[in-house]
């Protein structure tokens, strides 16, 4: 068996909100579902409200949006391989203390999301120009301890996975199609699977939400609630 070593930089920058997409009634509050509840706390933290009283609510600060770092190059490709080998770079900032708590690496808690931004993709940058370097920035670099050994993980194509995100829109094949593919190939993994969206809904995805289960993460993801879900899961 040949296995393809793919090198990942895995930059956690993500900011902002988390909304449930799916399927809700009318009334805005967010539909019962799997791995839903803590989504669906922070979609509708947000806003006048319907609660009594005469004190009024001050408007949420602007939230700046996130810069779009992701490897869409690695998104497209078609190659696929059986067995895989990643290793990885951690990089994280000072808004995430609250997740990682006395866990945090101290090179992250000065650090801006502009500030881990900026250096993910300077790392990408290293590694596409030279992938060999991949060991040496993940020790000089990674703030997750299990990086530093150099040592990769395996993934197999027909191995369990606790959580799969899946997008809907997708250069090769869309979210759907990834679906129905599944139900072929490991229908027993369907009901851990999650999709994400940048928001923009045709109505055929609409159609196709409306006919699963599965929970829809909008995107720019909250760190805490995606950590929320996942443990959820894999519980």
């Amino acid at each position: 068996m040949r296995n393809h070593r793919h090198l990942v930089v895995a930059a956690l920058v993500f900011v902002a909100s988390v909304a449930a997409c799916q399927k809700s009634p009318s009334n805005g509050k967010p539909a019962a579902g799997s791995g839903s509840s803590a989504i669906a706390d922070k979609s509708v933290s947000t806003g006048s409200g319907s609660s009594t009283g005469s004190a009024a609510m001050a408007p949420a600060a602007p939230v700046k949006p996130p810069k779009d770092i992701d490897s869409k190059d690695i998104l497209a490709r078609t190659e696929t391989s059986p067995v895989v080998q990643v290793k990885h770079v951690l990089i994280g900032w000072k808004d995430l203390s609250g997740v990682y708590g006395p866990r945090m690496d101290a090179r992250a808690k000065n650090r801006t999301n502009d500030d881990a931004a900026k250096l993910a993709q300077d790392v990408y940058a290293k590694l596409k120009a030279n992938p060999d370097l991949i060991d040496q920035l993940s020790k000089d670099t990674s703030e997750d301890p299990g990086s530093a050994s150099g040592d990769p993980y395996e993934v197999k194509a027909d191995g369990p996975f606790d959580v799969i995100f899946c997008d809907l829109m997708m250069p090769v094949i869309s979210g759907a199609d990834f679906y129905r593919e599944l139900a072929v190939l490991a229908p027993d993994m369907l009901e851990r699977l999650v999709f994400m969206t940048g928001g923009v809904f045709s109505t055929q995805t609409n159609e196709f939400l409306g006919s699963v289960p599965n929970t829809c993460i909008e995107k720019p993801f909250d760190i805490g609630a995606l950590l929320a879900l996942i443990n959820d899961r894999v519980r």
